[in-house]
C-alpha cells in the first residue's frame, strides 16, 4: 500500500529546477532487449536486432508447426529458407507488438526458423508474459508519440503496467516540478529499464532514496486523481519523455 503523496517537496531531486535533466544523461527512447534460448534448442548467441524486428516489423508472417511452436519470419527472405518444410498453414502480415501480446495457446516463439543461427530468436512459454510487457510498453510510446496536439491514447496508456517511482523511506510518490505544470506530478515509466537508465542518472547519494514499484495502468490514473497531482510524467529524463496533465488524466479515466 502507497502512503499518500500529500507533501509537495520530494527528498528526491530527480529533475533539478522542475527540468529534465541535461542531454549527457538523457535517453535515446529506445530498449535494450535481450533474448535467451531454450536448452532443447541448438541456437547460438544473438543480439537484439531480431527481437527489435519482431517487435517492431509490421510485416511478421506467421507459420503453425507441426509442434506446439508457432514458428514466425521476419521478412519473405527468412521464410524462403524453410521452403520445402511441411509447415502448414501460414498468414500475416502481423505487428510485432500485436504478436508478443497474443501468445497463448502455443509452447514457444519460434523466430526465423530455418536461418542462420545469430539470425534466429526463441521465446519459451514461461518469456510470454515479460514479451508481452515489451509489446505493451512499445505500443504505448509509439502511441504518445503519435498523440500530437489529439487527445491522450487511453485504451493504450489504461492497458499497460508501469514502474511508479516511490520514496523508499515512505513509500510515498516522487513527486517533481515541471515548468509548463502548475503543481507537483509524479513520475512513472513503461518498462524496467527505463526506470533503471533514470535511476542511474540520479546524484549518486540520491539513488538509494529511490523506489519503484509496478502499478496497472487504471491503478495508476485512479491514484494521480485521488491524491490530487498535477500530473504524470512518463519515461522521465528520455528524448520522448510524456508530461500528462491534470485534464489528460481526467480525459484518460473518463474515456
Amino acid at each position: 500500500m502507497f502512503a499518500p503523496a500529500r507533501k509537495i517537496k520530494t527528498q528526491l531531486d530527480l529533475i533539478p529546477g522542475g527540468k529534465a535533466p541535461p542531454n549527457t544523461c538523457r535517453g535515446t527512447g529506445s530498449h535494450a532487449i535481450t533474448a535467451s534460448y531454450h536448452p532443447d534448442f541448438n541456437f547460438g548467441p544473438n543480439s537484439a536486432s531480431v527481437a527489435e524486428r519482431v517487435i517492431a516489423n509490421p510485416t511478421v508472417t506467421l507459420a503453425s508447426s507441426p509442434n506446439p511452436s508457432l514458428l514466425v519470419f521476419t521478412d519473405l527472405d527468412a521464410a524462403q529458407m524453410v521452403e520445402g518444410e511441411a509447415l502448414g498453414m501460414y498468414g500475416g502480415p502481423v505487428p510485432g507488438t500485436r504478436l508478443l501480446s497474443g501468445l497463448a495457446g502455443v509452447e514457444a516463439l519460434v523466430v526465423n526458423h530455418g536461418s542462420p543461427r545469430e539470425q534466429q530468436w526463441y521465446i519459451g512459454a514461461v518469456g510470454f508474459q515479460v514479451a508481452g510487457g515489451w509489446s505493451s510498453a512499445i505500443t504505448v510510446e509509439h502511441a504518445l508519440a503519435e498523440r500530437g496536439n489529439g487527445p491522450a491514447p487511453a485504451a493504450a496508456l489504461l492497458g499497460h503496467t508501469y514502474q511508479l517511482l516511490l520514496e523508499q523511506a515512505t513509500r510515498s510518490l516522487a513527486q517533481v516540478y515541471l515548468p509548463d505544470i502548475d503543481g507537483a506530478v509524479a513520475v512513472a515509466f513503461t518498462a524496467s529499464d527505463r526506470a533503471e537508465e533514470f535511476v542511474s542518472c540520479l546524484p549518486r547519494e540520491t539513488r538509494p532514496l529511490a523506489d519503484l514499484a509496478p502499478l496497472a495502468g487504471h491503478q495508476l490514473f485512479e491514484m494521480m486523481r485521488s491524491v490530487g497531482a498535477a500530473g504524470l510524467v512518463i519515461n522521465a529524463g528520455s528524448d520522448d519523455q510524456t508530461a500528462l496533465t491534470r485534464e489528460d488524466i481526467t480525459e484518460i479515466l473518463s474515456s
